[in-house]
């Protein structure tokens, strides 16, 4: 052996011992996917369930009743866009359809709730002139 000759500090590995560790996360990572998108549905992954975490009913929307065959059982109101599915208005998130409410609403449950009536209160900010002059300029200003 020649004096001058650098000697490894440890031999080279193979190319399994060098990428165990990713594999090993790969794997960890899969497994972890499948558990995940395996849900934990109890029933069976029902897509038409239609009761809350908390028990409360839910009514039943448009595109559950397509998928069930039952559309013509219920009256879905004069605001039901029934192409789309949801509440015909020009909005990008509409909600979707659900049949007209009939029934008792139980009343007075609430300030500005009666029997008949449900009063919708829309804060309106008093004009600002200097946001309006930014906007403006900004052309912003509707």
């Amino acid at each position: 052996m020649v004096a001058n000759s650098p000697t490894p500090l440890r031999p080279p590995g193979s190319v399994w011992r060098r990428y165990l560790p990713l594999v090993a996360i790969v794997v960890a990572v899969g497994i972890v996917a499948v558990v995940v998108s395996s849900g934990g549905d109890d029933d069976g992954g029902n897509a038409t369930d239609t009761t809350a975490a908390d028990g409360i009913e839910l009514p039943i929307t448009y595109a559950q009743a397509v998928d069930d065959g039952t559309v013509d059982d219920y009256d879905w109101g004069p605001n039901c866009d029934t192409d789309a599915g949801d509440i015909a208005m020009y909005d990008l998130t509409t909600p979707p359809c659900v049949p007209a409410f009939t029934g008792d609403n139980g009343g007075a449950t609430h300030r500005g709730v009666t029997a008949e009536t449900i009063k919708i209160a829309y804060y309106e900010p008093k004009p600002d002139p200097q946001t309006d002059a930014l906007l403006q300029i900004s052309g912003a200003y509707d």
